[in-house]
C-alpha cells in the first residue's frame, strides 16, 4: 500500500476528535438503556414491591426515545447538528442528574422520559457529526468504529451496570453518566467544527411530532394500567380509545404537510413496508425477554446484579462478533433467506428458555437459549437494515434509516407493555392454584394473591406460619417460572410469525444489496 493510501485512511486532529465524541455520546445512551434493566429489583426495593412503577422507569425512557427519534433527526438537518447533539448531551446530563437524587418513584420517571428525549437528539446526531465531519474515504471506517463501540457499550452497560448496583446502590448507574457528558460538550465545543445551517430548510412538523408522541403515550399507558386498573376501568378506556383518533389524526396530517416527520409514500413499496413490520416483530421478542431474563436471574436463580449482567453478556459479544460477516453472505444469498433463517434460530433460542426451572446451571440450561438468540439476531439485523435502504430512493436513506430505528425502539416499548400484563396474569393463575395446594388460610392466600403484580418480589405476610413459609416462597418462585415461560414463547412465536412475513413480503435482489453495501455497513448498529 502506497504511502498515499495510508494517509487517506488515517483521520485527521479533527476527525479524531469527532469520532470520540460521538463514541462517548451514543454510548451514554445504549449503557443506560441496557443498565436500568438490572435495577428493577433495588427499585423495588427502595420505592415498593409493585413491579409495574420501576416497569414505567424503563418504559418512560424507551417511549420517549421511540417518540422522539425522527424527530431528532429532523431537527439535525433543519438546526444544525453540532447544536442538537450537544442539547441531546446536556438534556441527557441534567437528566441523569435527577435520575440520581430522585426521592420517588414519580420524580424517576420523569427524568427518565428527559433522558430519553436527550437520547433521541444526541443518538441520530452522533451518525449525522460523523457524515459531516468525516472525509468520505473515512466515513465508513469512522462509522465501523461507531458501530463497533455501540454493541460493546450495550455490554459494558449490563457488566458496569451490575458491578455499581451491587457496590455503590442503583443511584450511581445514573450518576456516572454527569463527569463524561460535559467531558464530550467541552471536546464538542472546542474541537467539533459547527455545520452550515440552510435558512430555506429550517420547518419542523411539530404537529407530527407532537401528535405521535401523545398517541403512544396514551397507548402504552393504558396497556401498562390495564394490568393493575383492569380492562374496564376508565383510565384504561380513556387512554387506548383516546390514542386512537390521534392515531388517525397523524397520518391524515402526515399525509398532507409538505415537510411530514413520517414520510408516508416510503411504505408504498412492499419490501420497505414489509421490512417495517419484521422490525416490529423481531424487536417486540427481544424486548420482552431483555425484561425478564433479568428478573429471573436476580430473583429465582439469586445471581448477583453483576453475574446477572454477566450472564446475558454473551449475546452482546455475538452479535458485535458475527454481525460484521453477515454483509458479505448477504451479498451471496440475499437477504431473504437470512432473513427467515435468522428469526428462526432467535426464536429457537427463547423456546429453549421454556426448559430451565428454578435451579438452572447456566452453561447447561441458559447459555445454549442465549447463544442461539445472539447468533440469530446477528443473522437478522444487517439483511434487515438492507431491505429497507434498498427500498428507498437514495435521498431518503436518511428518513428510512430514521423510521427502522424509530421502529425498533417502538416495538421495545410495546412488547414490555404488552409482556408484563400477561406474565402478571399467568404468575396470577399459577400462584393461586399452587396455594390452595399447600393449604394456606384463605386469609392469607388473598393477601398473597393481592401483591401479585409484585411477581417473585412478594413479601410475605407476617403472619404466616414458619412452617408455610418455604413452601409459599417455593409456590412463589415456580409461578414465576410459570409467568417467565409464557413471555419465552411467546417471544419465540412473534419471532416465528417475523419468519412467515419475512418469507412472503421481502424480495430483495443481489444487484440492489449491492450497491448499497457501503450505507449497510455504516448503518449496521443504527437499528440494533
Amino acid at each position: 500500500m502506497s504511502s498515499e493510501n495510508r494517509n487517506d485512511e488515517r483521520f485527521t486532529k479533527q476527525e479524531r476528535w469527532t469520532v470520540l465524541t460521538t463514541v462517548l455520546g451514543s454510548g451514554l445512551a445504549f449503557i443506560e438503556g441496557s443498565a436500568v434493566n438490572l435495577a428493577v429489583p433495588a427499585l423495588q426495593e427502595t420505592f415498593g414491591g409493585d413491579v409495574l412503577g420501576p416497569q414505567w422507569v424503563i418504559e418512560s425512557y424507551a417511549l420517549v426515545l421511540a417518540a422522539c427519534m425522527l424527530l431528532g433527526g429532523a431537527l439535525c438537518d433543519r438546526w444544525g447538528t453540532r447544536r442538537v447533539f450537544g442539547w441531546g448531551v446536556a438534556i441527557f446530563a441534567a437528566a441523569s442528574l435527577w435520575c440520581g437524587i430522585a426521592g420517588s418513584l414519580t420524580n424517576l420517571v420523569i427524568a427518565r422520559a428527559l433522558q430519553g428525549l436527550g437520547g433521541a437528539l444526541l443518538m441520530p446526531g452522533s451518525l449525522a457529526l460523523l457524515g459531516n465531519v468525516i472525509a468520505r474515504e473515512r466515513r465508513g471506517k469512522a462509522i465501523g468504529i461507531w458501530s463497533a463501540f455501540s454493541a460493546v457499550s450495550l455490554g459494558l452497560g449490563l457488566v458496569a451496570g451490575g458491578w455499581l448496583i451491587d457496590n455503590a446502590g442503583w443511584r450511581a448507574i445514573f450518576l456516572i453518566n454527569v463527569p463524561p457528558a460535559l467531558f464530550i460538550l467541552w471536546i464538542l465545543r472546542s474541537s467539533v467544527p459547527a455545520d452550515k445551517i440552510d435558512p430555506d430548510h429550517d420547518k419542523v412538523d411539530w404537529i407530527g411530532a407532537i401528535t405521535a408522541t401523545l398517541a403512544l403515550t396514551l397507548l402504552t399507558y393504558g396497556i401498562i394500567e390495564s394490568s393493575r386498573l383492569g380492562w374496564k376501568d376508565p383510565q384504561v378506556i380513556f387512554s387506548l380509545l383516546g390514542c386512537l383518533p390521534l392515531f388517525v389524526f397523524f397520518f391524515f396530517w402526515e399525509s398532507r404537510t409538505r415537510d411530514p416527520m413520517l414520510p408516508l409514500a416510503l411504505f408504498q413499496d412492499r419490501n420497505f413496508t414489509g421490512a417495517n413490520l419484521l422490525t416490529l416483530l423481531i424487536y417486540s421478542s427481544l424486548g420482552a425477554s431483555l425484561l425478564f431474563m433479568p428478573m429471573n436471574f436476580l430473583q429465582i436463580q439469586h445471581y448477583t446484579a453483576t453475574q446477572a449482567g454477566l450472564a446475558i453478556l454473551p449475546f452482546v459479544f455475538i452479535m458485535a462478533f458475527v454481525s460484521q460477516y453477515i454483509g458479505k453472505i448477504v451479498d451471496k444469498v440475499g437477504a431473504r433467506i437470512l432473513l427467515t433463517v435468522g428469526p428462526t434460530i432467535a426464536g429457537l433460542g427463547y423456546f429453549l428458555l421454556v426448559i430451565p426451572g428454578t435451579d438452572a446451571h447456566y452453561w447447561r440450561d441458559l447459555f445454549p437459549a442465549i447463544f442461539l438468540q445472539g447468533i440469530g439476531m446477528s443473522m437478522t439485523v444487517t439483511p434487515l437494515v438492507t431491505t429497507v435502504l434498498s427500498a428507498a430512493p437514495t435521498s431518503e436513506l436518511g428518513i428510512a434509516s430514521g423510521i427502522n430505528n424509530a421502529a425498533s425502539r417502538l416495538a421495545m416499548v410495546l412488547s414490555v407493555a404488552i409482556a408484563g400484563p400477561i406474565a402478571i396474569a399467568v404468575f396470577g393463575m399459577d400462584l393461586q392454584k399452587d396455594l390452595e395446594k399447600i393449604g394456606v388460610s384463605e386469609t392469607i392466600k388473598q393477601e398473597i394473591l393481592e401483591k401479585q403484580t409484585d411477581l417473585a418480589a412478594i413479601e410475605l405476610p407476617t403472619d404466616l406460619p414458619e412452617s408455610q413459609a418455604e413452601a409459599v416462597n417455593a409456590t412463589i418462585a415456580d409461578a414465576f417460572i410459570a409467568s417467565f415461560r409464557a413471555i419465552m414463547i411467546l417471544s419465540g412465536g412473534i419471532a416465528i410469525l417475523g419468519v412467515v412475513l419475512a418469507y412472503f413480503m421481502i424480495g430483495i435482489k443481489k444487484k440492489e444489496l449491492v450497491e448499497q453495501k457501503e450505507e449497510i455497513q455504516n448503518l449496521d448498529a443504527h437499528a440494533m
